[in-house]
């Protein structure tokens, strides 16, 4: 067996067709991929997963026995190439089945796990914290930035109470007062975080944007005002 698989050419004993056919009979999984278990053995004892690692590492190698025509055949089979980015677009994927705030974002705790048994809050700090080291590439940095990720975790947390804030039932006028002792359900202490905003507003430490979303909101700087 190990003389099979040692030969460059795939010819010596079976030919490269015959062990592509052998990948065929692997099953896809839900997404039309066939990732094949480095240990997996056929019921003929073709290690049919050592095979697959030959390809991926025959394809880095850029061999000449991988042609393109053999290349593109893998590829429509649902051949993997690279287990880490398929990894992270499984991740991305989980990611992306968050659903959304009313602000298109998705903060996700760090303890977070999706129903399935994925880390996903977990994954998300490793994000940030390669984006924040220069190490996340620019097109996972897009894609991350249009599914709603907030890069800065003291963002998070504003995030976190501005959408807890909206939860606060308006009075008739359309302004959420909120009492200064007023704690969530959750245990949010959202009366305190709405004395912080009129804090910071009165400092002239609240950026533009967060101003006009607390307005819109229907917050109250002035109790005076709302009299």
């Amino acid at each position: 067996m190990d003389q099979q698989m040692d030969d460059d050419s795939y010819g010596a004993l079976d030919s490269w067709e015959e062990w592509f056919l052998r990948f065929l009979s692997y099953p896809r999984d839900e997404k039309g991929r066939r990732v094949v278990p480095r240990r997996y053995i056929t019921s003929q004892g073709y290690n049919l997963g050592l095979w697959q690692e030959k390809q991926r590492l025959a394809k880095k190698r850029y061999s000449p026995n991988l042609t393109k025509e053999r290349v593109a055949m893998m590829e429509e089979a649902g051949m993997v190439w690279d287990l880490h980015d398929e990894a992270w677009e499984n991740a991305f994927a989980h990611f992306e089945a968050v659903p959304a705030d009313s602000n298109g974002k998705r903060v996700l705790n760090a303890s977070y796990t999706t129903a399935d048994g994925y880390r996903l809050g977990s994954w998300q700090m490793q994000q940030r914290q390669y984006y924040k080291k220069g190490v996340l590439s620019e097109e996972r940095t897009k894609r991350l930035e249009a599914a709603g990720i907030i890069w800065d975790q003291n963002m998070q947390k504003w995030e976190d109470g501005f959408s807890k804030f909206k939860k606060y039932p308006p009075n008739p006028r359309g302004f959420r007062l909120v009492p200064e002792n007023f704690v969530t359900e959750e245990g949010f202490k959202l009366g305190v975080w709405q004395h912080t905003q009129r804090q910071a507003y009165k400092k002239d430490v609240l950026s533009n944007t967060r101003i006009t979303r607390l307005k819109l909101a229907g917050i109250v700087w002035d109790l005076q005002d709302a009299r």
